[in-house]
């Protein structure tokens, strides 16, 4: 049983006034709606009776249905203990009643009627109605936006702290000021305090029909709706509008932090069915208060964001910056951080992107933030302006199951999981990498298997330590694997086919590869099936390694092994023929190789420890099994066993 005492005060919001600028143009004026009202109570007077008895008479214990109009002429009524007030088709307007233990029916509730004492509601739902709490709804001004946006806050609390887990709201379209200041004593602004805030243990229930439209301004960060800092928030439904397109760009910086959706230091929380349009920044933010590394930290976790609609966010659609356990399932992002006709999107213009903080001091890295343990599966993403899915920095994130056009990219990340992803290149994303991985210096222990790569003009790219790519089906992409500076990965049973005249399978340019395996993959393409180019040439590379084993490759191109050091062919069908052109450490043994137009091997310019070994080799009567240039030495190369077919 709740103990309180609240009150609905129609001058709440003049209190936090004194800034506000020329308010716009109205729709409805405080006086039309007060008129509006006044008519619906009249008529609901004329069909429902006056009351003929008084609150203050009913009996201890006694359950009494409401089903007449009740005017409490400004008085403060005393009911006796554990009465029970139910609805039925009356109402009780214009004073004070206090409870001793009792109930009351969430339909009596209004802000003409205040409750003191110790009640609860009847039930745990409490279904809002906007014409009984003096809200206005459509175009409005400053000054009544900012009342919308305490009032709704504040009578989520209020039916709280009666007993009621859950908020519902179905027809309801109004805006929301979400920049000014209301707290009484601290004049420091911050988004998250100052959007309409859903409080802990609770339920705010929306439908299609419920629109929360944030009141256009020039602030450069705003966030809409918040879950600040309490645990076992739920929001449902419902379509939050950002103001992107009629926010004031007025001032430095770029505006990019104006949020819909902002789960700051949110725990246990849960965010289902929930469309978010035309964010000035990102649609949904998760963030920390504190930093990673200070005492007063209090980290975002367990969160599940699913079936939500992401559309046309000015920055990202969605962006996690610091948490953890997080999973963002069964939902849709469109057009991330595209331009508009009135406004230009800002950078990174994912649909996802995870990325924490952190610096580099004093020669260490420093994590202002963390994020690990982050699951996206089952999303769909669509035409956005830069990318779909990014892991910029996190660890232990698995990406799976999901359908993306504009590719998923990783950077800065450890122990992650890409699979199982459809991910099918749009006409405006062929220029672009479908799977890529960035940065050798911090990304290790990364799987990629199972995903399915179409269109692209690179389809992965890989970089750092100790990786496992397999099972993966490219098909007609401008490069099927490529990679920079990486080592201690396998790369095994993918497929890679193409129809693109310029087409490559495997292409690894000037960087290092050492203790990588590619095998059992399946090449067949139009240009270079594999192709080395300045491979492990610098100071300390000297015994960097490659091998290719047991790959079947298939061109009318022959594979290339170019200035380049310690790569290796065994036991692969090579129907291409191969060339090597100024390279040294190499070993080509055991393979099957053959070509309808060029020479099997074919060693060009000046070559080094090359070994030719135990290969078999089919190619037309006018051309050679093995064909040295005068410039390479025969003492530098190792030649035993081969077949010529």
């Amino acid at each position: 049983m709740s103990n309180f005492k609240y009150y609905f005060i129609l001058t709440l919001s003049s209190l936090f006034l004194a800034s506000c600028a020329e308010e716009s143009i109205v729709d409805l004026t405080n006086e039309e709606l007060n008129a509006i009202t006044a008519e619906l109570h009249e008529k609901k007077s004329g069909t429902v009776q006056n009351c003929d008895f008084e609150l203050s008479n009913i009996k201890e214990g006694t359950e009494k249905a409401i089903n007449c109009i009740i005017d409490l002429d400004g008085k403060t009524i005393q009911l006796k203990k554990n009465v029970t007030l139910t609805y039925d088709g009356g109402d009780i307007v214009n004073g004070v009643l206090v409870f001793d233990n009792g109930k009351i029916d969430g339909q009596l509730l209004n802000k003409d009627l205040e409750i003191e004492g110790s009640a609860d509601l009847i039930q745990p739902v409490f279904n809002f109605e906007a014409d009984r709490w003096d809200l206005t709804q459509g175009r409005t001004t400053f000054r009544n936006a900012l009342h919308n946006r305490i009032r709704l806050e504040e009578l989520m609390k209020i039916v709280k702290g009666m007993g009621a887990h859950t908020f519902k709201i179905d027809e309801f379209d109004a805006y929301f000021e979400i920049t000014e200041v209301t707290h009484p004593t601290n004049p420091n602004f911050y988004p998250s305090v100052e959007a309409i805030n859903v409080p802990g243990d609770f339920t705010l229930e929306m439908t299609d029909n419920t629109h929360l439209r944030t009141f256009p301004n020039s602030s450069k960060k705003t966030s809409l709706l918040a879950i600040r800092n309490v645990s076992n928030a739920t929001i449902k439904g419902g379509v939050l509008h950002g103001d992107r397109d009629e926010h004031e760009y007025v001032g430095y910086g770029s505006h990019e932090w104006g949020h819909l959706l902002d789960l700051h230091s949110a725990t246990f929380a849960v965010v289902d069915g929930v469309k978010m349009i035309n964010a000035t920044g990102d649609g949904l933010v998760v963030h920390s208060l504190g930093f990673a590394f200070k005492s007063n930290y209090i980290p975002a976790h367990d969160i599940v964001i699913k079936n939500c609609v992401f559309d046309s966010s000015r920055r990202n659609n969605l962006a996690i910056t610091d948490g953890y356990n997080i999973i963002v399932e069964d939902s849709e992002f469109y057009r991330s951080g595209v331009d508009t006709p009135k406004s230009k999107g800002t950078n990174p213009k994912f649909a996802i992107d995870i990325e924490a903080y952190r610096k580099r001091e004093n020669g260490k890295i420093v994590p202002y933030e963390k994020i690990k343990n982050v699951i996206l599966r089952n999303n769909i993403e669509r035409e956005g302006a830069r990318g779909g899915f990014l892991i910029a920095v996190g660890d232990n994130i698995t990406i799976e199951n999901n359908d993306v056009e504009d590719g998923i990219g990783y950077k800065y990340t450890n122990n992650s999981i890409i699979r199982n992803n459809r991910m099918v290149a749009r006409k405006e994303s062929e220029l672009a990498m479908g799977l890529g991985m960035r940065d050798s210096r911090t990304i290790s222990n990364n799987t990629v298997t199972g995903n399915y790569i179409e269109g692209f003009n690179v389809a992965m790219s890989i970089y750092g330590d100790d990786h496992m790519v397999s099972n993966n089906t490219i098909k007609n992409c401008g490069t099927g694997i490529s990679g920079k500076d990486f080592s201690n990965t396998k790369i095994i049973n993918n497929t890679i086919t193409s129809t693109d005249p310029k087409s490559r399978g495997i292409f690894i340019h000037y960087t290092s590869v050492n203790r990588v395996l590619f095998k059992n993959n399946t090449i067949d393409v139009v240009n270079n099936p594999f192709r080395f180019d300045l491979i492990n040439l610098k100071e300390g590379q000297e015994k960097f390694c490659t091998h290719l084993v047991d790959n079947e490759f298939n061109s009318s191109y022959h594979g290339l092994i170019s200035n380049s050091n310690g790569v290796s062919l065994m036991k692969n069908t090579v129907n291409t023929g191969i060339q090597i052109w100024d390279s040294k450490n190499s070993i080509i043994e055991d393979n099957f190789i053959s070509s309808e137009n060029r020479d099997g091997i074919y060693l060009i310019n000046e070559n080094k420890d090359i070994a030719l070994l135990n290969n078999a080799i089919a190619v037309p009567s006018n051309k050679q099994c093995i064909r040295v240039q005068e410039s390479t030495k025969w003492e530098d190369i190792e030649e035993q066993n081969n077949e010529c077919l």
